[in-house]
């Protein structure tokens, strides 16, 4: 699967623009890029360890990979930093792949008040970031040169965010789709082309969850944020 460059991105959705979006695919993790973002962890020995920069391993995330792609991770708004009602989810993750250099993912968006929104400001092309909420369960420390990376060998996807801006430059919206049943299961290649789910159980029990997101309440009051991901859960 080829990922587009960020001006065919604009070149398809001014060519195919979707006025009542549905679901999104695009980029969530780009792996073995390293960050920027010095910090301290406790290594497999109980000592603490200082990085300059961290990077994910391409395998980082194998051992979830049917999780993944059960359609239990969430797809946030900013990830649900603003609290009260933007802290509800605005759609479910429905398949992630990881490919050698990369992990793509396929969302769903639902029908609460912030999801309504955010379908209008996709829509209008404003939003087009992607970013990935990770926690790091096993890493290896490495000198590279004149810095030290951290290497992410093992670790837990908790949930795909749109965002205004991403950390990465090449997490972005790849594909809009206008039907619930794309988003569910199709993959979008620099052509845009759409391909079908491989496996219709797998589409059946996706609609199930759809239908259980639409009956989610969205009327909850708009109140102060309350919770926060824990220290070592990451953001990308």
């Amino acid at each position: 699967m080829e990922i587009m460059t960020i001006p065919e991105i604009v070149q398809f959705q001014a060519a195919n623009g979707v006025a009542d979006p549905q679901g999104v695919a695009g980029v969530a993790l780009p792996f073995n890029v390293e960050v920027d973002r010095p910090g301290i962890a406790i290594d497999a020995t109980g000592q603490l360890v200082f990085f300059d920069t961290r990077l994910y391993d391409a395998h980082a995330f194998d051992w979830q990979i049917a999780t993944l792609n059960s359609g239990t991770r969430p797809l946030m708004w900013q990830h649900g930093d603003g609290g009260g009602i933007t802290g509800i989810p605005i759609g479910n993750v429905r398949g992630m792949r990881a490919l050698p250099d990369k992990m793509t993912f396929s969302a769903s968006l639902n029908e609460t008040d912030v999801a309504e929104q955010v379908k209008q400001v996709i829509s209008d092309g404003v939003v087009r970031d992607v970013s990935a909420a990770v926690q790091t369960l096993e890493f290896t420390i490495e000198t590279r040169e004149d810095r030290t990376v951290q290497v992410i060998t093992r670790a837990d996807f908790l949930h795909v965010a749109l965002v205004v801006h991403a950390e990465f430059a090449d997490t972005k919206i790849v594909e809009v789709f206008s039907r619930l049943e794309q988003a569910s299961g199709i993959e979008a290649d620099s052509a845009g082309r759409e391909h079908k789910a491989r496996s219709e159980d797998t589409v059946e029990s996706l609609q199930t969850q759809i239908g259980q997101l639409r009956a989610q309440v969205n009327d909850l009051e708009h109140g102060q944020k309350t919770a926060s991901l824990a220290v070592e859960t990451e953001k990308s």
